[in-house]
């Protein structure tokens, strides 16, 4: 869920009177296909800003750059499939009605490629549930009934969305869990992110969300809230709050509990965590799932070596060697055609210079 509440911050078509500042569902899919080419940066705790410049309503200008940030390390590749079909467990109740999934392929290759279902309509947009493949081994990580909404289309200042969905979590079947979201866009104006100091206009989503849960006789209850800025382009922020008042409304002793901002990647502060090994190598693939079209893999090198790409199927074995020789600094393509390979999972790992990554790849 995290990696699409990530995403909806991108989302804003926006004109030079606040009025006609509009997300729709097709400014939606237009940017979320760029996920990959923006980066988060974190406020750092001694830093925070505070919500007396940042929760005033109205035509306000947000700065958020006295604080401190350093940039996110990558967690991976994030792909926008427009095939549900693709995605792990695909056929489950909870996932049926999705339209896209949302699939992040870890850097870390211990860890699992989750793809997460969302429903997306000229009306809204939803989260369906989540599914995950570890090592081949498939997992429905959660379900949620009816589905939750995150966002309404066209939204605009003073737009409003609310939605309660019952979560379910198979590894944990004796626990009960209701997450119930209200939102509404009450603000506009200028959004102000560092590094390069970048304004651009934005509408401002005040959101409280509250999780109740149950495990047998006992209950336990948790209120959060947040402000979201929605902004043109690649550039967005949010901050985490406490201290609210009962016309829903922050007090003056509200505190930010986090603050993030989102920007082109290239851009931002100093402090940037190095690169992990899965980054280094700069692996895509320009038909991925592949079928009738060959698709290119690339990949980069910083500087020349013995290189390895093998293709693996989805058990690790290996189906062959796609290149073993020496490569100079620069990128490099390689052709895979899918005629030659049965429909089905395999993965691509390259080695080089002491570092390897991996890419998922399926033949239809």
């Amino acid at each position: 869920m995290k990696t699409l509440l990530g995403t909806l911050l991108l989302l804003l078509c926006t004109s030079p009177a606040w009025a006609q500042i509009t997300i729709t569902e097709a400014d939606w899919l237009g940017i979320a296909n760029q996920g990959n080419n923006r980066a988060a940066f974190t406020a750092t705790q001694a830093s925070l800003p505070t919500l007396a410049t940042l929760a005033s309503t109205s035509s306000q200008t947000w700065d958020f750059t006295p604080a401190s940030y350093t940039q996110n390390a990558s967690t991976g590749t994030v792909t926008l499939l427009t095939d549900p079909s693709v995605a792990p467990l695909a056929n489950d109740t909870d996932f049926q009605a999705a339209t896209n999934v949302i699939e992040t392929v870890p850097t870390n290759l211990s860890s699992p490629t989750t793809y997460e279902f969302i429903k997306l309509t000229s009306s809204g947009e939803w989260i369906l549930g989540e599914s995950e493949d570890s090592s081949s081994v498939l997992i429905k990580v959660s379900g949620l009934n009816p589905p939750m909404q995150i966002a309404t289309f066209p939204m605009n200042y003073q737009s409003t969305w609310q939605s309660a969905s019952n979560e379910d979590v198979p590894a944990n079947s004796l626990v009960k869990t209701k997450i119930a979201v209200s939102a509404i866009v009450d603000g506009w104006g200028t959004l102000i992110t560092p590094s390069p100091t970048t304004s651009t206009p934005a509408l401002r989503v005040k959101i409280q969300t509250v999780t109740t849960i149950h495990e047998g006789s006992h209950g336990a209850s948790d209120t959060g809230y947040s402000y979201e800025w929605l902004t043109e382009g690649l550039y967005s922020a949010t901050i985490a709050y406490s201290g609210f008042d009962a016309a829903y409304g922050v007090d003056s002793s509200g505190t930010i509990n986090g603050a993030n901002y989102w920007a082109p990647s290239g851009a931002g502060s100093v402090n940037i965590f190095p690169s992990l090994p899965g980054d280094q190598l700069h692996l895509s693939l320009t038909q991925n799932p592949a079928s009738n079209s060959a698709t290119n893999l690339t990949y980069t090198l910083q500087t020349g070596g013995a290189v390895q790409v093998e293709l693996m199927d989805e058990l690790g074995r290996s189906v062959r060697m796609l290149e073993n020789d020496h490569a100079s600094s620069g990128e490099h393509s390689i052709l895979i055609d899918p005629s030659t390979l049965a429909p089905g999972t395999y993965f691509i790992r390259v080695e080089a210079n002491g570092t390897s990554a991996m890419r998922k790849l399926v033949i239809q």
